[in-house]
């Protein structure tokens, strides 16, 4: 198994393909595993989420009805009223129970769920006409979750526009046809989350539109969108100056000209993640980490155009960091890999409250670089070092030695 990646910059030669080790698909990033389960089909993403645990552990915005397992017994609690206090309903893949509760609304089931504020109907057959329905009649809502709804059109994102001005969280991941064309008559008032990963038609003139049109928002989840550009980023951040969540894993096209924008106009950020943009440089890193003070948790994972100039940075800014993943991009052969023992040593000196750390594919480090994460790390929790030089393992030593002070090796 190997992977193919587009790195759209200049190279001294051609990067080439690293075929992963003894590969799994617990091998690969969360993100990716994210990517990957997109082009899935109904009938497909269904099975594998039926039946595989690491999906459920990889979308954390997707939960089974595990108690009521049919559309007959859930109706039957329904009509009881034992659910009349339910105020979250996650209907992550139960078609049958969403169909059955949907096609009865007008008539007997919407009053017996009238308090409901978070509705989760992620991959399920809903329509068009069912939607309109949903949001005509539980007017609480204030999350909506329809990552994978590809049986919606573009009049069901209408609907919402209309009808969902309540709403704080609103999840269309890989719901391109719906979002395609239609922001610039999006009014979200109350929205504070939204999360267009995979929408891969999302543009400029899009995020223009986010951003005039949802003043609160704090949480921008924009993975894979490859249209997106330092010019739409501008757009974005400096209406936006209360984000303090933004997620751009595998926006390609940008580099390190709207990260300097973000800096200067989102100070408050606290979560940002940049894997795979492989384009971004040392400037625009250096800039968030100068500005934005609060940030806990990043990701750099196999941005390709930072330098050591950058990495080296990370120690004598990043002090506030509990989450870092810097895993170097595994899975194109030649690709750059700056962090050695000296740097993490830096790192490990300069951000003590790290409780996470990602060093898959790090081949500079050797045991002195964990040694001294063993030194002067003593919040961390997790390490991640997945074929960490030519083994998948610490000497047993050093395994035990991070055992003992409560670290998880994986």
């Amino acid at each position: 198994m190997s992977i193919a990646l587009d790195t759209n910059k200049p190279s001294a030669g051609p990067l080439k393909f690293q075929p992963l080790r003894n590969p799994t698909i617990r091998n690969l990033p969360p993100e990716l595993i994210e990517e990957i389960t997109s082009f899935l089909t109904k009938k497909e993403g269904l099975t594998a989420h039926r039946t595989a645990k690491l999906f459920h552990d990889t979308h954390p915005f997707t939960t089974h009805i595990s108690q009521i397992s049919d559309a007959p017994s859930f109706l039957a609690a329904l009509a009881k009223g034992k659910l009349r206090k339910t105020r979250s309903l996650k209907l992550f893949s139960c078609s049958a129970i969403a169909n059955a509760i949907l096609n009865g609304l007008p008539n007997s089931y919407a009053p017996l769920l009238s308090g409901l504020t978070h509705l989760d109907l992620s991959l399920t057959d809903l329509t068009d006409n069912q939607l309109f329905a949903l949001l005509t009649l539980w007017t609480n809502l204030i999350s909506l979750n329809l990552r994978l709804c590809d049986e919606l059109t573009h009049r069901s994102f209408n609907t919402i526009a209309t009808h969902g001005r309540n709403l704080t969280e609103l999840d269309l991941r890989s719901c391109g046809e719906i979002v395609y064309g239609q922001l610039a008559v999006a009014h979200f008032p109350k929205l504070t989350l939204l999360n267009l990963g995979g929408c891969i038609h999302l543009n400029n003139g899009n995020l223009y539109a986010i951003a005039a049109h949802s003043p609160k928002l704090s949480h921008l989840y924009l993975g894979s969108c490859d249209q997106v550009t330092d010019q739409g980023l501008t757009s974005l951040s400096i209406r936006l100056t209360n984000l303090v969540h933004l997620d751009l894993w595998c926006c390609r096209k940008l580099t390190g000209e709207g990260l300097v924008v973000i800096a200067s106009h989102c100070p408050d950020l606290i979560f940002l993640n940049l894997a795979f943009c492989l384009k971004i440089t040392d400037p625009g890193l250096i800039a968030v980490l100068t500005h934005c003070k609060r940030l806990t948790d990043l990701n750099v994972e196999a941005c390709g155009s930072l330098t050591p100039v950058a990495i080296a940075s990370i120690a004598t800014l990043g002090k506030n960091l509990t989450t870092f993943t810097a895993g170097s991009n595994h899975y194109l052969r030649d690709a750059p890999d700056h962090l050695d023992d000296s740097r993490l040593t830096e790192i490990a000196i300069e951000c003590i409250h790290l409780r996470y750390l990602d060093l898959r594919e790090c081949k500079k480090i050797t045991t002195l670089g964990f040694r001294a994460l063993l030194t002067h790390c003593q919040n961390l929790k997790i390490l991640q070092i997945l074929f960490w030089r030519e083994a998948s393992r610490l000497p047993d030593s050093m395994t035990e030695a991070f055992r003992k002070k409560g670290v998880e090796i994986r």
